[in-house]
């Protein structure tokens, strides 16, 4: 079926690109969220086994006290890096949103057969339908750029009901799910 060319203008919505924003970080982090639980979970379990032989007279409890030490640092890191890195990403989210309100920015969203491409006034981007895929985050639709760290999110509150159908129905057909 052929589509035919689709254009959207986003304009900047402050406190939704925010949320937007939120969400893609909380997306990214995922990943290391899981991290730490598993890892809080082992801490847990050598804990348990290190309790379990402080009675016994060999050394086998401060190889379980040592492991535990162990999995404790590596909570800590990781936890450390999860704030430090949101410290970092609402500083850079609060510097950009400043610089799109200070230029009155809007976006433009160009949907061809071909390519997916994304214009405003900070930057244009432009990608094959082969190298994208796409995911839901909420009610968010996340389109990702296999080849490079571009993500654009789509949702009803920029586009409108009727137009996130089209977009939504076109990446579908063009693109790929994330796997």
């Amino acid at each position: 079926m052929r589509h035919e060319n689709l254009i959207f203008t986003i304009p900047l919505n402050e406190v939704h690109y925010r949320k937007q924003l939120d969400i893609f970080f909380k997306n990214q982090w995922k990943n290391g969220i899981s991290e730490i639980k598993r890892t809080l979970i082992y801490l847990v379990i050598a804990g348990f086994l290190t309790y379990l032989t402080i009675k016994g007279n060999d050394n086998l409890k401060y190889i379980f006290f040592g492991v535990c030490l162990i999995f404790l640092s590596i909570i800590y890191v990781l936890v450390f890096n999860y704030f430090k890195s949101k410290k970092t990403y609402k500083k850079k989210i609060n510097e950009f949103v400043n610089y799109l309100k200070s230029i009155e920015n809007h976006a433009t969203v160009e949907l061809s057969e071909e390519a997916f491409s994304f214009k405003n006034k900070h930057q244009e981007f432009k990608t094959i339908w082969e190298t994208t895929n796409y995911q839901y985050y909420d009610s968010i639709l996340i389109l990702n750029s296999e080849f490079s760290n571009n993500s654009f999110m789509f949702d009803e509150i920029d586009l409108g009901p009727e137009n996130f159908q089209k977009l939504e129905s076109f990446v579908k057909q063009k693109s790929k799910p994330k796997s």
